[in-house]
This record gives structure tokens, C-alpha cells and sequence, in this order.
């Protein structure tokens, strides 16, 4: 009987301890579950911790690339500048040539009002000539009559001695007045001559002037061509620059929202792997991978921020030094510089080296 007890209440005890072991594999299993789960949080806030310094090395980039556009951006309005000062300058060449134009335009009005009144004269020159040419042939005709009169007088003989001396004194008058009228005629020839040369001179200064006006009229519409020209790059200019800042302001803006969201979540992810962490647990280490991660980011970003830097370098007319990558790299990583200082440390080193 006393056997028979012993063997119940160890069967009951072999009961209880097999109900134990049963709960000691549920809270091994619980506890199994907890550490997996607790493993997977960590696993996310690593990933949700290296999301975030991805961001903030995208968002140092743009940064970056703000700094870079603002500095662009100063250059434009230098150019713009320039330009506006070009224009102005373009502008006042023009009023001054237009004021030239006008005055040669003046002197061409006044040199063809002399020449019509010079030509009025020689045509009055003509004219007179005319008169004593008709003059001459009208004394030619009365002498060429005298002197028929003069024969037929003296065949009449000794009386009409005294009209043929008479008549012969009116020829020599006459003769001497003709000699008179030719050496003026003479004169007004030369005259003539001189009016007409004094035209041709005046109608060549005339087309000169013309000449020179036309040409000013075509410097006048390049410069004008020139300056529309000027005015079309400086508003382009101006769009670029306004669409470029519009850009990099919604970029910034939507770079900050992921940031302040990617922090969010790692804050409730660092809230959720310590209610569910054991108590005698420390603080997450920072992961091997995503330290050599963050590295080649940082790495693979001043690589970017370089050929960026080169690019302007290069569109803006300056020589652009073939430094190496690396050594800049080297040199800020022994300087220890921060992301934001790395645009403005590798401008002034190019240009450094460029002014070397």
C-alpha cells in the first residue's frame, strides 16, 4: 500500500513536473520570440539610423548644391549686371551717333541748298552769256551792214568822205565794244567753269555725307540688333535664375520633410525596441556596415560635389585644374572638415591652383 501511494504521488509529481517543464518551454519560447523581435526592431532602427544619415547627406548635398547655385546666382547677377551697364553704355553710343547722324544730316541739307543756289546761278551765268552771244551776232549783223554801207558810200566818192570817216570810227567803236563784249564773255566762261567746279566738288561732299549717313544708319540697326540681343540673354538670364531658386527651394523644402519624417520613425523605432529590450540592455552600438556605408556615401558625395564644382568652373570661362579627387579628398578627411565647408574647401582650392 505504502508503495502504492509512493508511486501516485510520484506520478503526481511527474505530472506537476512535466506542467512545469511545459511552462518553462512556453517562457523559453516567449522569451525566444521577444529576443527575435527585439532583433528585428534593432535591425530596423539600424536601417531607419542609416536611412537617416543617408538623408542628411542627401540633404548637406543639396545643401551643397544651394551654396553652388547661390553662387551662381551672384555670378548671373554680375553678368546681368555687366550686361545692364553694356546696355546703357550701347545706349548712350547710339544717342551720340544718332546726334552725329543728325548733324551730318544738316550739313548734307545745307550743302544741297548751296548747291541749288549755285546751280540757280550758273543757270543766270548761262543765261547772260546767252544775251551777249546774241548781242555779239546782233553787232556782227550791224557792222556786216556799215560796212556794206561803207562800200556803197564810197563809191560815191569825196562827199560822203566825212560819213565814212564817221562810220569807220562807229566800226572801231563797235570793233572795240566786241573785243570788250569776247574778254567778258571770256570771263563768264571761266566763271562758269569755276561755279561748275565748284558743283561737281559739292555734289561729291553731298554724296560723301550720304554715304557716311547711310553707313551710320546701318551701325545705328546693328547696334540696335545688338541691343535686343543683349536684352533677350539678360531676360533668359533672369528666367534662369528664377526657375533655378524655385527649384532648389522645393527641393530643399521636400529634403527637410524626409528629414523630419525619417527622424520621426526612428524616434518611435527607438521608443519601441526599449519598451520591448531587456532592462540590463545598452544602448544600440553602431553597426560595422553602416559605418563603411556612410563612408563611400560621404565619399561617393565629394566625388559629386567635385565635378560639380568643375562644371561651373568650366562654364564660367576660367581655367579649370586637373587636381586629384582623392588628394582633396584626403586632405579634408586629415582636416577633418565638415559636409557643409566641403563645396566652399574644394572652390577654393581649384582656384588656388588655378591662380598658381
Amino acid at each position: 500500500a505504502e508503495v502504492k501511494e509512493l508511486r501516485a504521488t510520484l506520478r503526481d509529481r511527474m505530472a506537476k513536473v512535466a506542467g512545469v517543464q511545459a511552462e518553462l518551454d512556453g517562457a523559453i519560447e516567449e522569451r525566444e520570440t521577444a529576443e527575435d523581435a527585439a532583433a528585428l526592431e534593432k535591425a530596423r532602427a539600424r536601417s531607419l539610423s542609416f536611412d537617416l544619415e543617408m538623408v542628411r547627406e542627401a540633404l548637406a548635398d543639396e545643401q551643397s548644391k544651394l551654396k553652388l547655385k547661390t553662387v551662381e546666382f551672384d555670378a548671373k547677377q554680375e553678368h546681368t549686371t555687366a550686361l545692364q551697364d553694356q546696355l546703357a553704355a550701347a545706349r548712350k553710343q547710339l544717342s551720340v551717333r544718332r546726334e552725329r547722324g543728325d548733324e551730318m544730316y544738316a550739313g548734307l541739307q545745307k550743302a544741297a541748298q548751296e548747291g541749288a543756289s549755285a546751280h540757280a546761278e550758273l543757270q543766270l551765268l548761262r543765261a547772260k552769256e546767252g544775251q551777249q552771244a546774241e548781242q555779239l551776232q546782233a553787232k556782227d549783223s550791224q557792222l556786216a551792214v556799215l560796212r556794206s554801207k561803207l562800200r556803197v558810200q564810197h563809191d560815191d566818192g569825196k562827199q560822203q568822205g566825212e560819213q565814212v570817216e564817221t562810220l569807220v570810227d562807229s566800226a572801231n567803236e563797235l570793233r572795240e565794244e566786241l573785243r570788250a563784249k569776247s574778254d567778258q564773255q571770256l570771263l563768264l566762261r571761266q566763271s562758269v567753269q569755276v561755279l561748275e567746279s565748284d558743283l561737281a566738288s559739292k555734289e561729291k561732299h553731298a554724296k560723301l555725307l550720304q554715304q557716311r549717313q547711310e553707313l551710320l544708319e546701318r551701325e545705328v540697326s546693328a547696334k540696335d540688333d545688338e541691343l535686343m540681343a543683349l536684352s533677350e540673354q539678360l531676360r533668359a538670364a533672369q528666367l534662369d535664375v528664377k526657375v533655378g531658386g524655385s527649384q532648389l527651394g522645393r527641393k530643399n523644402e521636400e529634403l527637410q520633410v524626409e528629414n523630419r519624417e525619417l527622424r520621426a520613425s526612428l524616434q518611435q523605432a527607438q521608443q519601441r525596441l526599449s519598451q520591448r529590450a531587456p532592462p540590463s540592455g545598452d544602448a544600440l552600438p553602431a553597426p560595422a556596415k553602416s559605418a563603411v556605408a556612410s563612408g563611400r556615401a560621404e565619399q561617393h558625395f565629394f566625388h559629386n560635389t567635385c565635378l560639380l564644382v568643375k562644371v561651373l568652373l568650366s562654364g564660367s570661362n576660367l581655367p579649370v585644374s586637373n587636381v586629384p579627387i582623392d588628394q582633396l579628398y584626403d586632405e579634408v578627411r586629415s582636416k577633418s572638415l565638415p559636409i557643409n565647408d566641403w563645396p566652399q574647401f574644394i572652390y577654393e582650392q581649384l582656384t588656388v591652383v588655378n591662380g598658381k
